[in-house]
């Protein structure tokens, strides 16, 4: 009777444990993570080593990537949310931001930052946050929508020393002025015979505007002001590169090539990219071409200006069944494991201050020595580049473009081009 007793028992454990096994398993959550991901990059497999770290710490998480081709990443994001089917964490570029912030797909992040006292927001670069905050009527303020993951001022100067070397021409140390520029772009072209070198290409119109005083959008961002005396002069000072000094290939002169293309093959003197473009021809060219950076450009008598296009990063899906758990994935790709996988690959600068001021970026002895400095230097006056809410990106860039080239045509003139501009931007407003 007893022993019948005891069988007893311990069957009824074992059911009692198989039962709990059971419900663990059925309880765990899973995450939903997408991005256009790409196997090769050092980045990406980065951002993955992470994730796949993270999953395993945690076993309550199971991860589910959605893995989307670049090309359809965008509009597969807008269609997933549309049906209800947004991603827990997917990836954020912040052209796209407006699309999704008046769609109410992402969630803010202010109550996670303000609940996680391991969480330093002060830690970031103050400009890679703006393009992130949105407040209901523009960009730039009100609660944090995603954090960025890397950096960079994007208007950096990249030179080629080979044919600075050939001209007899020093590399500047110091920020030139705008005139300072165009002479060394004069001396760098040479357009006779078959291999023609280009001097430059030209640099952000939108820089140009800010660095000369002018405006893109009006404050409140409902207003496109292109028709500005300091946007038409700096308009002026970019279209004469081309069809006046002829420092810059044409359109028609493009068609075939890539601005590294030119670059890597010894047939452009001077462009403008930022830290990222570094790691793309430290992989590509190696010491093949002699090149190096140096600080952007700058207006005489008006301060310093670089910019900044992105940053792309993270961000949570508004519909998440696991806020929380979306919240600490995000949070250790922003700013744990995750950001120190990305800075020891050092394709771009860490998100964080603390990290790229360290060693692991600043003096990692696998960079061209000082070129990090240079662009870390940037960084104090370095601005967002322009962004609205009430204007589609995209449709605002290509109406710039074509009024550009009409423009370059000569078959308006640069007042025309920056009436049409401000007209037919403020024509799409939404």
């Amino acid at each position: 009777m007893f022993k019948n007793y005891i069988v007893v028992l311990i069957l009824a454990s074992l059911i009692l444990a198989l039962s709990s096994c059971s419900k663990k398993k059925s309880v765990q959550k899973i995450l939903k993570v997408a991005w256009s991901y790409n196997p090769t990059s050092p980045g990406n497999i980065a951002f993955k080593k992470a994730i796949d770290s993270y999953a395993q710490k945690n076993p309550n998480i199971k991860i589910e990537y959605i893995f989307v081709p670049g090309n359809q990443y965008w509009s597969q994001m807008l269609t997933m949310a549309a049906s209800g089917n947004t991603p827990d964490l997917f990836r954020m570029g912040p052209d796209f931001l407006p699309q999704f912030l008046k769609k109410n797909i992402i969630m803010p992040l202010d109550d996670f930052i303000v609940n996680s006292p391991d969480f330093n927001l002060n830690d970031f670069f103050a400009p890679t946050l703006y393009k992130y905050r949105y407040d209901g009527e523009k960009i730039g303020s009100g609660p944090l929508y995603g954090l960025g993951t890397d950096w960079s001022p994007d208007q950096t100067v990249f030179f080629n020393r080979d044919l600075l070397d050939k001209k007899g021409l020093s590399m500047p140390e110091k920020s030139m002025t705008w005139d300072e520029y165009l002479m060394l772009a004069k001396k760098l072209t040479d357009r006779n015979g078959a291999n023609k070198i280009f001097g430059s290409i030209q640099p952000s119109l939108f820089l140009l505007c800010l660095q000369n005083g002018g405006k893109i959008f009006s404050d409140d961002g409902k207003r496109c002001l292109m028709n500005s005396k300091e946007n038409m002069e700096a308009l002026t000072f970019h279209t004469e590169l081309d069809i006046i000094y002829n420092v810059v290939p044409s359109r028609s002169e493009m068609q075939d090539s890539s601005i590294r293309e030119l670059f890597e093959t010894g047939k452009l003197g001077i462009f403008f990219s930022g830290r990222h473009m570094a790691s793309e021809l430290i992989k590509s060219v190696g010491s093949r071409i002699n090149w190096f950076v140096a600080p952007s450009i700058h207006k005489t008598g008006r301060p310093n200006l670089n910019m900044i296009n992105g940053p792309f990063g993270w961000v949570i899906g508004a519909n998440t069944k696991y806020p929380q758990e979306a919240w600490e994935l995000l949070k250790m790709l922003t700013s744990g494991e995750g950001e120190k996988r990305l800075a020891r690959v050092g394709y771009n600068i860490p998100i964080l201050k603390s990290l790229a001021y360290s060693d692991i970026f600043l003096n990692n002895p696998a960079h061209p020595a000082g070129m990090n400095k240079i662009f870390l230097d940037e960084v104090e006056f370095t601005v967002p580049s322009p962004a609205s809410l009430h204007f589609n990106n995209q449709r605002f860039s290509q109406i710039v473009r074509d009024n550009s080239e009409l423009i370059r045509q000569k078959t308006i003139t640069i007042k025309q081009g920056a009436e049409n501009i401000t007209q037919q931007v403020n024509a799409i407003a939404e």
